[in-house]
């Protein structure tokens, strides 16, 4: 899924609270976590965000054979896990 527009980026951007959208694209992690791949065979990453000055914001979520295999997170390279 590709998100092109952010209401809560929109939001901040106007208010001069960029850095707080963030806050917010840390609310997706909370559904991208609870992905399984010894359940279900499934894994979740997203590669861009628009709140670290990507172009859009791409999740997907993708068929794995690895039980251990682990959520690709963009907001992972400015926070700790």
């Amino acid at each position: 899924m590709r998100v092109d527009r952010c209401l809560f980026r929109d939001f901040y951007a106007r208010t001069g609270d960029l850095p707080v959208t963030t806050v917010m694209c840390a609310w997706d992690r909370g559904w991208m976590s609870e992905i399984d791949p010894a359940e279900s065979g499934l894994r979740a990453e997203r590669t861009t965000l628009m709140s670290l000055g990507d172009d859009a914001c791409r999740f997907r979520v993708l068929r794995t054979m690895d039980p251990l295999a682990t959520l690709v997170d963009r907001l992972d390279e400015v926070r700790p896990v």
